[in-house]
């Protein structure tokens, strides 16, 4: 069960973040055809693993169209409203669906915990972890930036960066050298951490949430592996 569940938390995060794109993104907030399109990519992942079911045609059919329709009502009603509160609805309708699923169509799946864990948890840190800490962090911004100055996009890639390492880190028993990764980070930022109070709070604010979203995945990947 917690393997299966695993992988289709694994299908979620490549549909729902990783084949949308950025341009994607912005067209759902105010165009009915974002939504669709959005939605039938989000059910390609599951593809696969639906067939693998022991259900004829017609009930596979049945559930794909479900998962799109479902994914269809659930951006419907939060797509013009980007903030965190927003995003953690939507991804904790989209969690309760997919328990549903696994509940009502179960399946054994000969994978390798480990395998499956570790998936979940590289899936997690990188761009779903960068679109929560984006919500986050625009509710603190005192005047709305373009992407190009963003303070997520501008440090994006530092933050892949400093989840995955966290993430290595906890996996091979270091949890306590995770403060090297925050010292040196912050050693960098120094000049700005100093100097300006807002840049302060937007940076500690980021910064922690990033590590907690590394230890969350983590965490998802213990207890996947078990």
């Amino acid at each position: 069960m917690y393997i299966y569940y695993g992988v289709l938390l694994c299908c979620h995060l490549v549909g729902d973040f990783y084949l949308q794109s950025d341009v994607l993104a912005r067209h759902k907030q105010t165009q009915v055809t974002g939504v669709l399109l959005h939605s039938l990519l989000y059910v390609i992942p599951f593809v696969p693993l639906i067939f693998l079911l022991q259900i004829s045609y017609g009930q596979a059919g049945l559930l794909m169209l479900a998962l799109g329709v479902t994914h269809v009502l659930v951006d419907s009603l939060t797509r013009r409203y980007c903030t965190f509160t927003s995003f953690l609805i939507d991804q904790s309708i989209h969690i309760g669906v997919l328990l549903g699923m696994a509940l009502l169509f179960p399946l054994q799946l000969q994978l390798p915990a480990s395998s499956v864990g570790i998936a979940f948890a590289l899936l997690f840190i990188f761009k779903p972890s960068s679109v929560a800490v984006s919500r986050v962090l625009a509710s603190l911004a005192s005047t709305p930036s373009d992407n190009n100055q963003d303070p997520v996009h501008a440090g994006y890639k530092i933050g892949y960066l400093e989840r995955l390492i966290i993430l290595l880190l906890c996996l091979f028993g270091s949890i306590s050298t995770c403060v090297l990764v925050i010292a040196a980070k912050t050693l960098v930022r120094y000049a700005e951490f100093s100097n300006d109070s807002e840049f302060r709070e937007v940076f500690l604010v980021g910064t922690l949430m990033s590590i907690a979203l590394a230890l969350i995945g983590y965490g998802g990947a213990r207890l996947l592996i078990g």
